[in-house]
């Protein structure tokens, strides 16, 4: 009896120590990943743009397109220029580009809205059952039930400057208009530049028109820390070349020939 008395105390002993050591255990493993997540997330911080930081990456390319833009000899010989910033997405020409770059990538925040949403294009109940006309409009338009794409575009965030639009508008007739709109769209760790240039013929005495052709579209990630001289000079350098191509086709067909 007196020895099975001092195995239940040696019993009992080992199990305050198990389950003592157990308590440390499971404290420590619950410490670790948290101190190792506070490690990440504090370093990751650092990366992230704050409103002050962001609003000075913009301004900076911004002013330096605008320089560069209006320093062109061929630019202020043939084309007068007209610079305009907005603090948000105004420009129409560039709305689909930006909504189909950001709604694909994968941002880990809400800065910019941008999705594109289906809807079905109803059927004119009139026009059904309006005869031969109704036949002859199915046939020109053999699927008026087509779905229709709506861009959903919003700045959620508060800039100072997002969009850049510079219009070149010729001092000559023969001349087309160019219309540059460079929009920068912010997440924490990158901003998103789009450039889109179009060239806008005339359509009717002194009237260009709006939607005109596409030249250039291409988009960039910049870090918010990044130089933007490269960037400028890529974007400009387009420009200068589509306008020199566009005087020198014009010379060129004026020409008369000896």
């Amino acid at each position: 009896m007196e020895n099975a008395k001092r195995l239940d105390g040696l019993r009992a002993k080992l199990f305050a120590q198990t389950n003592n050591t157990g308590i440390s255990l499971n404290v420590s493993s619950m410490i670790q990943p948290l101190s190792s997540a506070l490690d990440i997330l504090e370093r990751a911080e650092n990366k992230f743009a704050k409103k002050e930081l962001a609003q000075a990456f913009i301004s900076r390319l911004f002013d330096k397109l605008t320089e560069k833009a209006s320093s062109g000899d061929s630019f202020g010989q043939f084309f007068s220029s007209e610079v305009v910033v907005h603090p948000d997405f105004q420009e129409l020409t560039a709305r689909a580009f930006i909504v189909r770059i950001l709604s694909r990538e994968t941002r880990p925040d809400n800065f910019v809205t941008a999705a594109i949403s289906h809807k079905q294009r109803q059927r004119d109940a009139f026009r059904l059952t309006s005869g031969l006309s109704s036949l002859a409009s199915m046939l020109a338009n053999p699927d008026p039930d087509e779905a229709v794409a709506h861009y959903d575009l919003h700045l959620n965030c508060e800039l100072d400057k997002a969009q850049l639009k510079i219009t070149l508008t010729p001092k000559f007739v023969t001349l087309k208009r160019f219309v540059l709109v460079v929009t920068c769209a912010p997440s924490l760790e990158i901003c998103y530049v789009m450039e889109m240039l179009t060239e806008h013929p005339l359509r009717d005495w002194g009237v260009f028109d709006i939607e005109g052709v596409e030249i250039v579209r291409r988009w960039y990630k910049m870090s918010w820390t990044d130089s933007c001289d490269g960037l400028v000079s890529r974007i400009c350098g387009k420009l200068e070349d589509a306008v020199q191509a566009s005087v020198d086709a014009a010379v060129k067909a004026l020409q008369v020939p000896p």
